[in-house]
Parts: C-alpha cells; structure tokens; sequence
C-alpha cells in the first residue's frame, strides 16, 4: 500500500476511544474505492455546508405495505429502493401484557387501528380502554362506526339511526317499534304485528297471530271453509264456490229448465205456500195422511232438494240479475281457467296489493336489495382469550350465526391469533364438509375457510367449532331460505305487476266472485247454455227459489191443494194446541219445543226417535247424562282422592301440576319414593340433594358386586370423564387429569402436597 507523504517518521496519534493510529493508514482506510473523503462529503453537503436532502428519497409500496427509501441519485425512478423494516412494528390485537413501544401499530376489539408515539420508554397499558384513551396512542383507522351500521343491533348508533342489520332482521329500537320494524319481520313475521300496527306481508299471505282473528289472511280468503273469515262474519271464495248450494243448482239445471217450461203450474203452486211451506216442515208425517199417501210420500222424498233451493234463493236471484255477465263469463272461458290455475297467487298478491305497489313505486331500491343479496359475504375470524380461547367473527365473540342456504360464506382466519386453531363445521357430533373448502393453514396470510351452503343443509344442528380444542371455542349455527334472493331473483314480474297494479287492485275487489267463477266454470258454462230459461224463470224467481226439485211432485202437489190444505190442517206447529183435533193429529208446540200427538183427549209427549240426551234432566230421572257425569267427576277431584288400589295409566303417565306443558310446579311426595325401573332420568336446571351422603351401589353383598360404581360426566364427542371403584385394589379409578390448586399445594411440604393431590 502506498503511504500518505510526508514520508520520513509516520506521524502516530492516540484516539481515546480507539487508541493509537498512524496518521496515513487511518486516513487512507476513510477512502471508499478511489473516492476521497471530501470527495465523499461533498456527496452529503453543499459547499455552504447544508445536507443534501435531495440523496434521500422515500415512498410507500403498496404490493407489500412497506415504507421503502433510496440514497443517492439515481437515473431510474424506480430502483434502488429498500424497505424500511422497522419504523412501524405491526403487533396485532391489544394484549395487557405486551409493552409498547413508539411506532408500534394496534387494533383493539373492534378494529379500530392505533399508533404509538411520544413515549420516552415502553409501556403497558391496564385496559383497552386506557389504551385507547391514552395521549400516546393516535387512532389511525375507524371501523368502529361504520361495524356498527353494518352489524349493531342492540340499541341506536346515533339519535334514531339503526345499522342496516337491524333495519334488515331486527334490533333494539327496531323490532316492533311504532313506524319501524324490520325488513324481516315485514317480510316474514307470523306471531303478531311488525311494527305494533300492522302485520308481515306473510301473515296477511298465509296467516298468523292478530291476522286470523282480525281482518283474515289472503290464503283464508282463499280456501278456509271451517268458518267465517277473521272476525269479518264473511265467508272464503273456496266456501262459496263449493257450496252445496251452488254445485245443486248446477247439477240442478234440467229441473230449472223444466220449472222455466212449466211456469203456470209453479206459479199455482205459488199461491199456495203457506201450505207447501208447512208440508216441508213435517215432510215425516205426511205418510200417516189417509188418502193421499201416495202424493205425500212422492214430496217427503224430495224434500231435501226443495230446502236446497229455498236456502239459496237470493244466489238464483243473484245469478239471474247478472245474466248477461255470465254469458260473458262463458264466452272469456279459456281466460278464467287460466286465472283459475294461478288462483291461490291471485288471491296472494290481491290480498297485499297496497304492499305490491309500494314495492312498484320503491323499484329501484328494491333492486338495491337484490344487488346487495349476491350471495356472498366474508367474516374475519380472530381467536380472544375470554374465559379460555374463544372465536372471534368480525369482533364478536362467540356469537350464534344464521347463514342462507344457497350463499356463500368465506371465513378470514389468516390473524395469527388463529394459528393452532383450525376452523371448522359439524352436524351434531359428526363432522359437515358438504360445500366446506379449506385454503392454506389457519394463522397465515391468505388462509380462509369457505362455505358454499347447501340448498338442503340442515335448518339447526350444524356448529362451527376448532378441530383441535373442541367445541367451546365456537356456537351453533342456523340455516334458511333466501327469501329476499328469491323475491330479487322475479324482480321482472314484480315489475310487471306494479305496471297492472290498477288491474290488480280491481281482482282483488271482487277476489271471491273471481274465485267462485273460476272453481265452478263447468257449471258457469252449463248456466250460460241455457240462458234463455234462467231469464224465464228470473221473473218468476221467487216461487223457483221456494219450490225447486222436481216439476212432476209440484204438479202432483198442484193437483191436489186441497189434500194439502187438510194435511196442514192435522199436522199443526204453533204455540197453541189446534182446535177440533182427531186422534193421532200431530203438534210441534214451539213454546216447550216439543213434538206432540193427540190421544184422543189430549195431546201427550211424542219422545219415539228421542234418546236419552234428548230429556230434560230431573232429580228422579235413572240415568246420567255428560253434565251430570262431569260434574261429578269435577266434584270428586276438587278434594282429596283417597285410593284403594294402584293408579295406573298408559305407558307413559305424566304428571303436570300447573299449566299444561309449561314444566312448571311442584309435586311433593309425602314418603319414600321407590322407583323400580331399569332407567330414572332428572331432566331439570338444577338438581338440590339435602341429604349428606349419597350411597351408589347400595345392596351389593361384596366389593366385587359394587365394582365399577361412581359417577360419570357424559362429554359428547369426547371420552367421557369417570370416577369409579375398583374392588380389585380397593382404590377410586379417575380417567381425568386431576387439577390442583397451585396455591394450595405450594404452601405445603411435599407429602402434604401428595396428599392434597391423592385426596
């Protein structure tokens, strides 16, 4: 190596922290290639002495979320950078017992993300909140608020604004509050009101609570026949449309047709009602009329069809008035079958028809809706420390989740909280990978676990849980139909709809004639075929609608009016016995409502056809009627029952001392109780034995007979945990790890220890 002139005795100087130099090498050594040491600084400092800022040059990489910086210049814009790896230290969730430092980087429990700084030495913090709170910690990153838009549900975020989960399946504030409720129970909702007002679009459909016994569902409308619809008094378009009334006329027609060729005699007939009126009442006697027991027995025959048409004489009236629109009916034949087919939607969208063009005038939202419904949805999963580790979904711990079947769920698990903690699924105690894919391994960057539910996945039962420390970790989860998906998924014909929505309007105004039109079509066009006669006897209807039936009877009936006449005369219904009666005359006195016949002196109690049900009940009376036998019976277990013998029952016998099925109440047995049996099962919350000892086992002649007796704790998927006695060795066998108090046992000497741990 050359060395620095002066030459002659090298000048040696002592440096007092590195000790002795020769002058020429150490200044030699300052040199960096063939660089000089001012010419170096030159390279830092301008000729006025000022760093050169322009040689440092930094930038943010977002491939890899790192600060990168260059020194130097450099002829590509893009080269020469390195990352900065330590001027922000990313540590994860807050932990009480990590110490921090400036620049680290946290995310609390719901995260939010903070910063570090100002610190002149590491710190820990007693609480999230005096973390949070602190003046060296900055808050870099809110999420909080907008979670709380998207998932809070237990009260408002601000004022009377609620997150867009509570509007859409409910919350605090939300779920049957006055001009609220949720898009879930609008849509859906069945036991009572949606808002404290008015009822789901499913209930007025279908039906349910407060719909049924009110204004009555569209379905009800529709189809009940058991009774009036809601408290309405009025009946379904499936009553009126199968009535017996109706379908008799149509089946009836020929006769109509006859009645409508023989008017004159109808109308004879006619003027005579009172007496045709009193034949039907006592059609049964008419057979004991001498003289015309042929005639009587021909009317009593058909008796039921005259009361037929009598009963529905204001729908014949009706059918008539309207002529013309059923043979307009009949011609559009083809159109009504087709509405027919599609009747119970009809009467579905009829009976919501404000709800439809609400949706019509909100179309656009309602496509907002579907939008936001595509099917899939993500979930960050951490793992806390909450009474031992728990899941984390989306920073709540341990929550039951609803999942739809038909969408897709993908479960984050890249946090490293999750390392040592795989996601998983199970149906009870058996593992569920149906539509289950596993990315990567939990606790590394990418790692997910994805869910593409099942259109038949299970409605309760499936749980998500950690394949390594078992269940605890995780909560149930429960499936269901798309309902929203499924209404966005015909958005067009809701569209359609809203356009008709004046038509639709009109149809569900007279919902029940279109119903009943639809159902008896045949017989609508049997009408329309023989329109002519049905506007005959239109003028003529009222004598139609009484007589009926058969025109021959009538006829007959004509023919002989004065045999008539005397049969009302011998057969009487009125408050009063008749005058001038015969022997065998028969009275339905209607103020004791009872039959009569007269004796020849008097009229005497007609009880043949009656049983026994049918007498009133007196103190002498010899037999028992059902009130009589309740009461008794309520009489006898209104006291103290002494018995004499077993009470049995069937094979399985309850015993329910307060309101039926609410497992409530107390049944106390004065005694001791044996229980012979090969299995008793104590299905309650809390089980209190007062007495001091508890004897398993108990009869046994030796220890070889008890061996195996003690207790086991049932544990599921797991081995179940048992303490038991082995007659063998005469010791207690536990299969568990026993746990001892460390406080215990670190007070005491090693065989008192031993003896804390051996019991």
């Amino acid at each position: 190596m050359a060395q620095t002139q002066p030459t002659g005795e090298q000048i040696r100087f002592r440096s007092s922290k590195t000790g002795e130099h020769i002058l020429d090498t150490y200044m030699e050594n300052t040199e960096k290639g063939t660089r000089s040491l001012p010419d170096m600084i030159d390279d830092l400092f301008d000729n006025s002495g000022v760093f050169r800022s322009s040689n440092f040059e930094f930038r943010f990489d977002p491939a890899t979320d790192k600060i990168q910086v260059r020194i130097g210049q450099f002829a590509n814009a893009s080269t020469g950078y390195v990352d900065i790896t330590t001027f922000f230290n990313i540590t994860g969730t807050f932990s009480t017992s990590t110490t921090y430092q400036n620049f680290d980087v946290v995310t609390d429990s719901v995260k939010d993300v903070y910063i570090v700084h100002g610190l002149t030495s590491g710190q820990t913090f007693s609480s999230e909140s005096n973390f949070t709170s602190s003046s060296n910690t900055t808050k870099l990153v809110d999420v909080s608020e907008a979670r709380a838009y998207a998932i809070k549900t237990d009260g408002a975020i601000t004022g009377t604004e609620y997150s867009a989960k509570a509007w859409a399946i409910g919350g605090t504030g939300v779920t049957g509050a006055a001009n609220g409720g949720n898009a879930k129970d609008w849509a859906i909702k069945t036991d009572g009101t949606a808002n404290n007002a008015e009822f789901s679009s499913k209930a007025y459909a279908l039906g349910g609570t407060g719909v049924d016994t009110t204004t009555g569902s569209a379905k009800d409308w529709a189809i009940k026949t058991s009774g009036t619809v809601g408290n309405t008094g009025e009946n379904s378009a499936k009553y009126w449309a199968t009535s017996t009334n109706v379908v008799t006329v149509a089946t009836g027609i020929a006769n109509i047709n006859t009645v409508a060729t023989n008017i004159a005699s109808v109308n004879t007939a006619a003027s005579d009602i009172a007496n045709i009126n009193t034949v039907a009442g006592i059609n049964a006697n008419v057979t004991t009329v001498a003289g015309i027991q042929a005639n009587v027995t021909t009317v009593a025959g058909i008796s039921a069809n005259v009361t037929t048409v009598a009963g529905i004489s204001s729908d014949v009236t009706g059918v008539a008035g309207i002529s013309s629109a059923v043979t307009a009916v009949n011609s559009n034949s083809t159109n009504i079958n087709a509405v027919n087919a599609n009747s119970t939607n009809i009467n579905s969208v009829a009976g919501i028809n404000s709800n439809v063009t609400t949706v019509a005038n909100s179309i656009a939202n309602v496509n907002t809706v579907a939008g936001i419904f595509s099917g899939t949805q993500t979930f960050v999963v951490t793992v806390v420390n909450s009474g031992g580790n728990k899941f984390a979904i989306d920073g709540v711990t341990n929550p039951t989740l609803t999942l739809v079947r038909g969408f897709t769920y993908t479960f984050d698990v890249s946090d490293n909280t999750n390392s040592g903690h795989p996601l998983a699924f199970k149906n009870g105690s058996t593992s569920y990978t149906t539509g289950v894919t596993v990315n990567g391994t939990a606790g590394q960057a990418g790692a997910t676990v994805v869910f593409a539910v099942p259109n038949n996945a299970p409605a309760s039962g499936l749980l998500y849980y950690c394949t390594v420390h078992g269940n605890a970790m995780g909560n149930s989860i429960a499936t269901q139909n798309n309902d929203i998906a499924t209404v966005a998924s015909i958005s067009s014909d809701v569209t359609a709809v809203s356009n008709i929505n004046a038509n639709v309007t009109t149809v569900a105004g007279i919902a029940s004639n279109v119903t009943s039109v639809a159902t008896n079509n045949t017989n609508v066009t049997t009408v329309a075929g023989s329109i002519a006669n049905v506007n005959t006897t239109a003028g003529s209807i009222a004598n139609v609608n009484t007589v009926a039936g058969s025109i021959a009877n009538v006829n007959t009936v004509a023919a002989n009016v004065t045999d008539v006449n005397s049969f009302a005369n011998t057969y009487a219904i009125g408050g009063s016995a008749p005058s001038s009666p015969t022997t065998g005359d028969l009275w339905y006195d209607t103020s004791s409502t009872q039959m009569k016949v007269y004796n020849g002196s008097a009229f005497v109690l007609f009880i043949q056809g009656y049983d026994t049900d049918n007498l009133p009940e007196g103190s002498t009376n010899q037999y028992f009627t059902n009130a009589r036998a309740d009461a008794r019976i309520t009489n006898a277990f209104s006291n103290n029952v002494t018995l004499g013998a077993e009470l049995r029952g069937p094979a399985t016998f309850v015993i329910d001392p307060a309101a039926v099925g609410d497992n409530t109440g107390l049944v106390q047995i004065k005694g001791s109780l044996q229980v012979d049996g090969t299995t008793t099962t104590v299905n309650s919350a809390t089980l209190d034995v007062t007495d001091k000892n508890i004897t398993v086992a108990k009869g046994s002649a030796n220890a070889a007979a008890s061996n195996g007796a003690g207790i086991t704790v049932e544990i599921g998927s797991g081995t179940d945990a048992t303490l038991t006695y082995a007659n063998t060795d005469d010791t207690w066998n536990v299969n568990k790890n026993l746990k001892i108090n460390a406080a215990l046992a670190a007070t005491q000497d090693d065989a008192v220890a031993l003896s804390i741990a051996l019991g």
